[in-house]
């Protein structure tokens, strides 16, 4: 099997109100479709010395991944 996800398949941009969001494209795409993810939740916080995002991958997937 070729090669992993890379760091450039996931893309953090603001969607058309400012909220966050996760673009995927490559094996990180493949991967999340293979998966039957159907949303991507994602909240970003920072402070002066501190950074924090946490990430929820939603799918209609039933059963063992």
């Amino acid at each position: 099997m070729g090669g992993g996800i890379k760091w450039t398949d996931i893309e953090v941009v603001r969607d058309e109100m400012g909220k966050p969001k996760i673009n995927l494209s490559g094996k990180a795409k493949e991967l999340a479709e293979r998966m039957n993810i159907s949303d991507i939740l994602v909240s970003l916080s920072h402070c002066s010395d501190y950074a924090i995002g946490q990430v929820i991958l939603i799918s209609n997937r039933k059963g063992d991944f």
